[in-house]
């Protein structure tokens, strides 16, 4: 009994390593994906700038046009930036923009381990492709037959939370694309805050976080991204967890 009770718990272990490693490589890929976007923004600002401008009698210099292009994205930045708080650089925004997208991040998460609760690795899945995942993983890739206890329950899984979740306004035909966006728009956390630390105590209150949200997410966006916080916060209640989970 020793024995059995010592391999469970080393596989346990082994399991949650790969887990966490897993779950670094995706916030890896995500900040790559975010990166990708702030540059392609910026060039599109530069470029705007530059059909915008009066046509140039001579040709600038190469570092002429650099410093143009610059100065188009930092105008373009502040302008975006006017409406926030006088006390709140850009730098802060910059930061309160990746924790809206933590929420979106750490909602998704939570819908997926809670539908697919015996499955260890979550690649490639996402709640907009949920049914179809379901499909996949309920069906033998050798002879096609469907298990269709476990499809039943998974389903089950799924009605359930977004029967819960619709209650805050979550729309399983809108929400799921638009968390995407926002992650894709802000990127997430880079960094978990230190255990104990006045930043974590701040990640955990929804209230906060809604001023975070108010503060960053342009007027169109504010609405819905409200409501992935209310259905995170929602979910942290029932399951007795931090609003983030690391």
């Amino acid at each position: 009994m020793d024995m059995l009770n010592s391999h469970d718990v080393e596989s346990l272990q082994c399991q949650n390593k790969r887990l966490v490693k897993e779950n670094t490589e995706l916030r890896k890929l995500v900040s790559l994906q975010q990166e990708n976007v702030e540059l392609r923004t910026v060039l599109s600002r530069a470029s705007r700038c530059n059909d915008s401008s009066p046509s140039p009698k001579r040709s600038c210099s190469p570092r002429h046009a650099q410093s143009a292009t610059k100065e188009c994205a930092a105008s373009s930045s502040q302008e975006e930036m006017k409406e926030a708080p006088k006390h709140c650089d850009s730098q802060q925004i910059h930061k309160m923009g990746r924790i809206v997208g933590e929420i979106a991040f750490q909602l998704d998460r939570r819908i997926l381990a809670y539908i697919f609760q015996d499955r260890i690795r979550l690649y490639g899945i996402t709640v907009s492709n949920i049914p179809q995942k379901i499909k996949e993983a309920t069906s033998c890739r050798n002879t096609g037959k469907v298990d269709e206890e476990q499809k039943s329950n998974l389903k089950l899984r799924y009605n359930c939370i977004m029967d819960k979740l619709g209650q805050f306004g979550y729309d399983p035909c809108v929400h799921p694309g638009f968390s995407e966006y926002i992650v894709n728009l802000f990127g997430i956390l880079k960094e978990r805050p230190q255990p104990g630390s006045e930043e974590l105590k701040q990640l955990m209150d929804p209230e906060n976080l809604k001023k975070m949200a108010t503060t960053t997410v342009p007027e169109n966006d504010l609405k819905d991204v409200l409501i992935l916080l209310k259905c995170l916060h929602q979910l942290s209640k029932e399951d007795g967890k931090p609003v983030f989970v690391w």
